[in-house]
C-alpha cells in the first residue's frame, strides 16, 4: 500500500479525538474492531495476517478462558460456583 505510519498518525490526528497511541502489533484501544479492518484492507492486497487474525481470535477467547480459570479455583477453593457473585 505504500503508506508512512507517521503521515497515517499525523492525518489521523486532525480528528478531535484522536489519541496518538502507537500499539503493537494486535493491540492498542481500538482491539476489538481495527485489527479487522486491517486485516481486511491487506487481503485486498492479497496478503494473508495470520498473526493479526490469529491474535484476534485468542482475544476473542479470552472471556472464556478466564471464566474457566475461576471457576476452577472456586472449585479448588471449595466456594459454590452456582449462584456465586464475581466482581472482575
Amino acid at each position: 500500500m505504500d503508506l508512512d505510519t507517521h503521515a497515517v498518525l499525523e492525518a489521523a490526528g486532525t480528528k478531535w479525538n484522536f489519541l496518538p497511541f502507537k500499539s503493537g502489533l494486535v493491540g492498542g484501544h481500538y482491539i476489538g474492531v481495527d485489527p479487522y479492518y486491517l486485516a481486511q484492507k491487506a487481503q485486498e492486497y492479497d496478503y494473508h495476517p495470520e498473526i493479526i487474525l490469529t491474535g484476534r481470535h485468542m482475544n476473542n477467547g479470552m472471556g472464556k478462558y478466564m471464566t474457566s480459570e475461576v471457576v476452577k479455583l472456586m472449585v479448588q477453593k471449595a466456594i459454590k460456583v452456582k449462584g456465586a457473585k464475581i466482581l472482575f
